[in-house]
């Protein structure tokens, strides 16, 4: 089979199937406003709609025009496709987009991209790893009912256009590049905006509710106008990929003790960092360390351990922070020190 008919694609009652019929030439998908079930499957791609989620793997179809026309989408997953995708915006269900590895999909000229909104302003949720092709803020500049953001190796996103107000309704913010994106740090520059945006638009204290925070730039966060927005609501703390960090400063500090409702807290594949931050035993509700691939940390700070402290952890760490984490062991009952 090389064509799916035109009479076959007009008697389709919502559902479609194919499996493993790779010369069969599809259409433009998705074929109808109407369809309810759809899957498309080959060993190198996917495309899959059903119950308002859509999948889309590995795909290289004329697909993005079409897009629209399915207005129950709730999610959508985009995942090493190299379509170009003209936008979402007249998805008004739309809540939950993630892309991953699609170098092409918000590949626009540059003029372009100044006046284009891509995502409906409903959106709750985006997800984005390995976006070259995003190079500007603005793009995001209207979802202020964002609950959850995520750019993970988004190397040529500038802040141009950044509106500080999609940070209102977040619980989960985490910006950070990996190994493979180490030129920059994204969220070193999105919080020295929103430090500027908190003099310049008069932030009030506690007008953050952000629960998590997960970036690659220790000196960004740990500064005091950042830290007190975040203090009445920040429980998960985790810096990670900071290749940058050698110390913890005395302002850097100063500023993580304003962040009293802080319970989890972790340093992760920051390879030249030599020390925890001794203020961290200071924190009234922690509850969590964790430390991950850190060589240089030798030894835990210095001072008695809250009494809201119930776990330790380390892996890849140094011998010596390994002895100290195993002695927690026999003095402190029911302590939980899972290292490796």
């Amino acid at each position: 089979m090389c064509r799916l008919s035109q009479s076959l694609r007009d008697a389709l009652s919502g559902e479609l199937m194919s499996r493993y019929c790779p010369k069969l030439s599809l259409p433009p998908m998705p074929h109808t406003s109407t369809l309810t079930f759809c899957r498309v499957a080959l060993p190198s791609s996917l495309l899959s709609y059903s119950e308002g989620h859509m999948i889309i793997d590995g795909y290289s179809g004329g697909l993005s025009a079409e897009l629209n026309k399915l207005k129950s989408i709730a999610r959508l997953y985009f995942s090493e496709c190299s379509i170009t995708c003209p936008g979402l915006q007249d998805i008004t269900c739309l809540e939950s987009v993630k892309v991953k590895d699609c170098p092409n999909l918000f590949r626009w000229p540059i003029e372009a991209a100044h006046t284009i909104r891509p995502f409906p302003a409903s959106l709750k949720e985006l997800k984005i790893k390995g976006e070259s092709g995003m190079q500007s803020m603005v793009l995001l500049s209207n979802l202020t009912c964002l609950t959850s953001l995520k750019l993970v190796d988004c190397e040529n996103l500038t802040m141009d256009g950044f509106n500080p107000l999609i940070r209102v309704n977040l619980d989960d913010l985490m910006v950070y590049n990996t190994d493979k994106c180490l030129g920059r740090s994204v969220s070193a520059d999105m919080f020295s905006e929103l430090a500027g945006a908190r003099t310049n638009l008069s932030l009030p204290t506690g007008s953050f509710r952000l629960r998590l925070l997960k970036v690659d730039c220790i000196s960004a966060v740990l500064v005091a106008p950042i830290c007190t927005l975040l203090a009445a609501t920040l429980e998960v703390l985790i810096f990670i990929h900071d290749q940058r960090a050698e110390s913890f400063t005395g302002e850097e500090e100063r500023a993580l003790e304003l962040l009293t409702s802080l319970k989890f807290f972790t340093v992760r594949n920051c390879p030249n960092l030599p020390s925890l931050p001794q203020g961290l035993y200071s924190l009234p509700s922690l509850q969590q360390i964790v430390v991950g691939c850190c060589p240089q940390v030798q030894s835990l700070p210095k001072g008695p351990f809250p009494t809201s402290l119930k776990a330790l952890r380390a892996t890849g760490c140094s011998p010596e922070l390994q002895e100290q984490i195993e002695k927690l062991e026999g003095s402190l009952p029911g302590f939980d020190t899972d290292s490796e």
